[in-house]
């Protein structure tokens, strides 16, 4: 049997194993190319490297060898191996190495077929940080306009291009027989990701603030670091005692999980990107079967039956009444968590690598005009 043979144009080490505090970006490349390979029809070729994560000089200059060696065995590997797709992620593989922008554009040409996976538009360095865009639009359109495999892990920017939806998700295997429970004097508020503007940190603090001053039980447990945030919600965050900021690497997910009453997605709304987005947190607050509450995001409510998630306006007010409702309401947050395990099998990693899989058989198939039986219902 003739595998599919697909280069990751990426450091190969993210495929071999996932670090304890991996971003979105490589939770992503690990679970989904993860399943993926696995298939008795593919062959995935990478090569196995990563880069220095210190921003010295000296791991700078490492890292800019690193990347110039992995360019030209790239080049090399390609030639020799004739896959019939790369496989980039993007905007990753272009910011980690541009030169990559040139291996693809040169092979494009000599007919190799190109698959890109959107992790992010250029829109989010814009709504979430301050720092300036380090892509230039021109190319992620031409990127984008060039697959002839196009997943989003968000919703489309560009509506007359053809695109496979793909959601993030969770791995099943972290979260196995895990049991929501609920204890008679605790209401811990939970948050995980990063800490950055427009996330909602501050009317989530705020709310948090109101409701403790009723409840002094209340807890507020924000699991991530700290980016760019206004001063006064940063310091509330670090001198209140009834909230907890800490980085927690995963395989202590299932910890910070069991002792969450409540989690929370308080992304502004009215941010075009937020408002389209689907955060791999969404997930694994899914399939930890905690109850959500959640702005009113476009993509997150077209996606999710409303008896699973709690929505909220982007407003302290509101953020207010929810969490007073479910902490008042606890048979409500049982059925909550119930809705959650009835669903949380269809967003699992290995669902949404299947619908990746089956986008590349298809699209094998269209190129190759044979037919390819590998699997059941793709023709």
């Amino acid at each position: 049997m003739k595998k599919i043979k697909i280069f990751a144009l990426i450091e190969g080490n993210i495929i071999k194993n996932l670090s304890n505090q991996p971003s979105g970006t490589y939770v992503r490349i690990y679970y989904t190319l993860k399943y993926i390979k696995d298939k008795a029809d593919i062959s995935l070729i990478y090569i196995p490297y990563s880069y220095f994560c210190s921003k010295s000089y000296f791991a700078l200059q490492i890292n800019r060898l690193t990347a110039f060696i992995a360019w030209i065995l790239s080049f090399f590997i390609i030639i020799v191996k004739k896959p019939d797709y790369i496989y980039l992620p993007y905007p990753h593989s272009i910011v980690s190495n541009r030169l990559n922008y040139r291996i693809v554009n040169f092979f494009k040409k000599k007919g190799i077929k190109l698959i890109v996976d959107v992790h992010d538009w250029l829109d989010q360095s814009r709504a979430i940080s301050e720092n300036k865009a380090t892509i230039k639009p021109e190319i992620e359109s031409e990127l984008v306009g060039n697959a002839d495999i196009l997943f989003l892990g968000i919703e489309n920017k560009y509506p007359k291009i053809k695109a496979c939806i793909v959601p993030n998700g969770f791995d099943d295997k972290e979260l196995k027989n895990i049991k929501y429970s609920i204890k008679k004097g605790r209401f811990n508020i939970g948050y995980v990701g990063a800490i950055t503007k427009n996330r909602g940190i501050d009317i989530l603090v705020d709310a948090t603030s109101k409701i403790h001053q009723r409840y002094n039980f209340v807890k507020l447990f924000l699991y991530g670091e700290f980016g760019k945030i206004d001063s006064k919600t940063k310091e509330k965050i670090l001198k209140l005692e009834y909230i907890c900021q800490r980085q927690v690497p995963r395989t202590k997910l299932r910890d910070y999980i069991a002792n969450i009453d409540v989690f929370m997605l308080p992304y502004d709304p009215n941010v075009s990107y937020l408002n389209k987005v689907f955060p791999t947190k969404l997930f694994e607050y899914i399939g930890s079967e905690v109850p959500i509450i959640c702005t009113k995001c476009q993509s997150i409510s077209k996606l999710l039956p409303k008896n699973s998630i709690l929505f909220v306006d982007y407003n302290v007010e509101d953020f207010c009444n929810k969490l007073e409702y479910l902490l008042n309401n606890p048979k409500e947050r049982e059925e909550f968590s119930k809705n959650l395990r009835s669903i949380k099998a269809r967003h699992t990693w290995k669902c949404r690598s299947e619908k990746m899989y089956k986008a590349i058989i298809k699209s094998y198939i269209r190129a190759n005009l044979t037919t390819y039986t590998s699997i059941e219902g793709v023709s």
